[in-house]
């Protein structure tokens, strides 16, 4: 047992720093200290010192214990899309294993339907995908993210971007232009979470894509797009980690179909240790 480990033992056992000194044979301020260090290792106030007397903050005694005793041996299972784990959770685990260096982070990949089914047989901690909210799962809205067209600029000359433009962002054709009924279009396969939004958001716009590809994933669309074989509906978060305007004009799209919105979910009796806490909030911060 190290000294981080023995320490916050005591403390927990004796509720009272003071007591907890004597019997680890050290001053109370070195113990004190060694807390608050403690402390800010895991990112988190570990005791609340109400009239001399410790108590354990949120969670309850036995719980908060275990959750230190256990950290070098616990496991968080995160269950998420290729999408989620190549754009957004990279930055999310970089912080996180800043403050829980012991912990392990199991990724677990599958489509939104599964996920949902993992959660609440309990084969997942934490599920975060896009959609409608589900009711049934204790969940937090933890990021959002939109849709855009790409068009290669081989096939538009600028005065037909700014018509598009007029035409997606401003409304003020009362159909769509020609040219872009005739653009060739990289669409996305049916198994893809995204491919139902824009399908609503064509049926909106009253448009529908001459598709002369099928593309599983949104980056293959994209690279596709890129170069040069057809215009493609991305999202911005691929735009903004490519950051390449070059080859491709990027259309903003007035329609409230066009952004998603990601939840983090949890089964609804799961009791969360303070690691997940933290990972949920980290979703929240990128």
């Amino acid at each position: 047992m190290d000294l981080e480990h023995r320490y916050f033992y005591e403390v927990c056992q004796t509720r009272n720093m003071t007591k907890a000194a004597k019997n680890l044979y050290i001053s109370e301020p070195t113990l004190s200290t060694a807390i608050k260090k403690l402390e800010q290792k895991l990112g988190l106030q570990l005791f609340l010192n109400a009239t001399n007397k410790i108590r354990l903050t949120e969670q309850d005694f036995n719980h908060q214990l275990q959750d230190y005793k256990k950290l070098k041996h616990q496991t968080l299972h995160v269950g998420t899309s290729q999408y989620f784990n190549s754009y957004y959770l990279p930055s999310v685990l970089k912080d996180f294993y800043r403050l829980y260096p012991d912990v392990n982070v199991s990724i677990i990949e599958r489509n939104t339907q599964l996920l949902k089914r993992e959660v609440k047989v309990g084969n997942v901690d934490i599920a975060i995908h896009c959609g409608k909210q589900d009711d049934s799962l204790r969940h937090w809205a933890v990021q959002s993210d939109k849709i855009l067209l790409a068009i290669p600029k081989n096939f538009i000359s600028d005065s037909e971007y700014q018509q598009a433009r007029a035409f997606m962002v401003e409304h003020k054709f009362n159909g769509i232009p020609n040219f872009l009924k005739k653009l060739p279009f990289i669409t996305l396969s049916p198994t893809n979470d995204l491919t139902m939004l824009i399908d609503q958001l064509c049926d909106q716009l009253n448009f529908y894509p001459h598709s002369i590809l099928e593309a599983y994933q949104l980056e293959t669309a994209f690279h596709m797009a890129f170069s040069g074989l057809g215009a493609t509906f991305i999202t911005k978060q691929i735009k903004n980690f490519f950051d390449s305007t070059d080859n491709l004009y990027y259309l903003n799209i007035s329609s409230p179909v066009t952004s998603r919105e990601y939840y983090a979910y949890i089964r609804n009796n799961a009791y969360q240790s303070n690691y997940m806490k933290q990972f949920i909030r980290l979703l929240k911060r990128k």
